[in-house]
This record gives structure tokens, sequence and C-alpha cells, in this order.
């Protein structure tokens, strides 16, 4: 699933936040990811998280997301990809598009940056939210007099 994984020399540590990170979708973020290791590693450590998570971005076997502000989120998924955060309830869920390398080409022909990447974030409602929103609203109108 991740092709990067051999380009790094892998510790305990590093390899079961790898295994525990391809196993989600939620992109969770360290205290997620600690609450996890630390099942398989009961003396681990926060900080051997966060160390070996910035390793791990450092060498391009995961991703880092830094989304509106929100405590970093990380995801296994390594493609070129865009995500959503749902506005209600924090949720990030990957978007199946291809990035947009035309805007990049834009970029490099009107500013003169040789670009390397870029990020886009969404905002939106989750479908579950979003339904939960419905259900409260027609709970709302059948109780309300007319």
């Amino acid at each position: 699933m991740i092709n990067n994984i051999k380009k790094t020399r892998k510790t305990t540590q590093g390899q079961i936040i790898i295994e525990e990170l391809t196993k989600t979708y939620t992109h969770p973020d360290a205290t997620e990811l600690y609450e996890k290791v630390k099942k398989r590693l009961p003396k681990v450590s926060l900080s051997t998280i966060y160390r070996n998570l910035e390793k791990l971005v450092n060498e391009g076997v995961i991703l880092k997301l830094d989304i509106d502000g929100s405590p970093a989120r990380y995801d296994s998924h390594t493609h070129p990809h865009y995500h959503i955060k749902c506005t209600n309830c924090g949720k990030i869920d990957d978007i199946s598009l291809k990035q947009n390398i035309a805007v990049d080409k834009i970029i490099e022909k009107k500013y003169g940056y040789k670009m390397v990447k870029h990020n886009v974030e969404f905002w939106g409602i989750c479908p579950k939210c979003k339904d939960k929103s419905n259900d409260l609203q027609k709970t709302k109108q059948k109780t309300e007099p007319h």
C-alpha cells in the first residue's frame, strides 16, 4: 500500500506507527496514534511518537496534514490528493481527485517559482452531520405548533 516504506531504516516504533496509520482512513493526530501504538508498545512515550512521526514525514513515508489550524493529522497515503474537513465534527476525508497540475504551471509561468507541490483546503458538512441536522430539523418541525 505504501511504496515509500523501504526508503527508511525502520524502528519498531516507526513500523508500528506506519501499520496503525495504514489501518485507518481517519487521518489521526499524534495523540490518537499514541493511544493505538501504546496498546502494542505499552512503554512508548508520546514524545517518541512525535519524533517518529516527524522522521517519517521528512522521509516522505507519510503525510502531515496542517488543515485549518487544527492539530496536525497524519496520512499514510502519500500520492497527491486533496482533503475535505467537516466544519461541524472536524472529520477529515480524502478527496479522490487528481491534483490540478495546470495550477502549478500557471504559477510557475506567472510568478517564476519552481513549484514543488500545492495544497488546497476544502470544508463542508460530512454526510453523518448533514443527516443529523436533517433529522433534527424534521423533529423540530413535527414538535412545533402550526
